[in-house]
């Protein structure tokens, strides 16, 4: 939503950020952020770099049982055939660095409004239209929904209701973080591990400067 509220911006128009919580922060996990898509941030004056984004250098995938390297790929090659760099960002600092973006005072265009604690209750889609909970009602001449797929105003724009389902795999995250940047030879550099284990996949990447690694099991 952040990156619309920044084109829109640029391109001379009012914006305005509704935001259900009274703060404007997020949690989870590392994010992987393509050549292609960290050069359409770039475009708009958004450096992840700044804010601890590593650069994927190398992938390696080990046996979980045993260990064993089953492969490992360096990156440093393959990724110079790409204008722009393949990187890893921790969510919460990709969502700091956007909504400064869409609401400061830097760049081209007027910032947006981020107004705090106003969770919409419904949806006008023929006027463009939302009342909070409040009972105030907002209204634009374009309205974009990105409230994620546990509260959708989808509903409120298709005829067929539409909810989330259980699906037949599950994940759990864990996200640490240290004091000290690791010189060990497998954390000093961004790893991706897939682990296979009983048809169970695990993860780990590196971001925020090394400084944050997260554990992603599937099972």
């Amino acid at each position: 939503m952040q990156m619309a509220a920044i084109a829109l911006r640029e391109q001379g128009h009012d914006v305005t950020l509704l935001e259900s919580s009274r703060f404007s922060n997020e949690t989870g996990a590392a994010i992987h952020m393509a050549p292609n898509a960290n050069g359409l941030l770039k475009r708009y004056g958004v450096d992840i770099e700044k804010v601890g984004a590593n650069e994927c250098s190398r992938i390696a995938q080990y046996h979980a049982e045993s260990g064993k390297a089953l492969f490992q790929v360096d990156l440093t090659m393959p990724n110079k055939q790409w204008q722009h760099k393949w990187l890893l960002v921790h969510r919460a600092h990709l969502h700091n660095a956007l909504r400064e973006r869409a609401i400061g005072k830097e760049g081209k265009g007027k910032p947006a409004t981020l107004r705090l604690a106003s969770k919409v209750a419904s949806v006008d889609p023929e006027k463009a239209e939302v009342t909070l909970e409040s009972g105030e009602k907002v209204s634009g001449d374009v309205l974009l929904g990105a409230d994620g797929v546990h509260v959708s105003r989808s509903n409120f724009l298709i005829i067929q209701e539409s909810s989330s389902y259980i699906s037949s795999r599950c994940v759990d995250r864990l996200l640490c973080w240290t004091t000290q940047r690791s010189t060990h030879r497998l954390t000093a550099v961004t790893v991706l591990i897939d682990s296979w284990f009983r048809k169970r996949r695990s993860w780990l990447i590196q971001s925020a400067e090394n400084l944050s690694s997260k554990r992603v099991c599937f099972a």
